[in-house]
């Protein structure tokens, strides 16, 4: 299965037999995974209709494997790897070479840095593929966390998003970004 790494995380890609031990095992996905399962699994905004669209996601095209769910695991050694998160393309890019990102960390994880190297890596991952040009991600504006989030990884503000309430935040690739990726 396909894995993006960054300092501290990897980003492990969502396998249909993963997504239906999510669905139905949390005990079974995390040793499939090799994690620590936590207790409060899973993270805010990823529920069950996440894991659903993100299946048929896949199962519609085995191509979207890469495009698709990424559990966040903390590395360490063997006994002490940590499931902190999900995060995720919602598809392959566009015919304009867009694709959205959206992420969610356990609440014990938030304020030390992975979610701004988890959407680096996602990031770092979209742009890899020369059909990408742009990465856009909503947000809500009260989660000014999830806006930094963003703006450290280079994303600036363009305007309301699809969802009511939200705001849509888009980075676009850059000679640089492609020669880094």
């Amino acid at each position: 299965m396909p894995i993006v790494e960054t300092p501290r995380l990897n980003l492990v890609s969502a396998t249909p037999g993963l997504l239906l031990a999510e669905m139905s095992d949390h005990a079974l996905l995390g040793e499939m995974l090799g994690v620590q399962m936590p207790s409060m699994w899973p993270p805010q905004y990823n529920d069950l209709s996440t894991m659903r669209f993100m299946l048929d996601l896949i199962e519609s095209d085995p191509a979207n494997l890469s495009w698709g769910y990424f559990y966040v695991v903390l590395r360490g050694s063997s006994t002490s790897r940590r499931l902190v998160g999900g995060c995720g393309l919602k598809g392959k890019p566009d015919t304009a070479g867009m694709v959205e990102i959206g992420y969610s960390l356990l609440a014990e994880h938030q304020n030390q840095g992975y979610g701004t190297e988890l959407v680096g890596g996602l990031v770092s991952h979209a742009f890899a593929s020369s059909a990408v040009s742009v990465v856009v991600a909503e947000t809500l504006p009260p989660l000014i966390g999830s806006i930094r989030v963003l703006e450290k990884n280079g994303f600036v503000l363009v305007g309301i998003g699809s969802e009511p309430g939200s705001i849509r935040y888009e980075r676009r690739a850059s000679a640089a970004t492609r020669r880094h990726s």
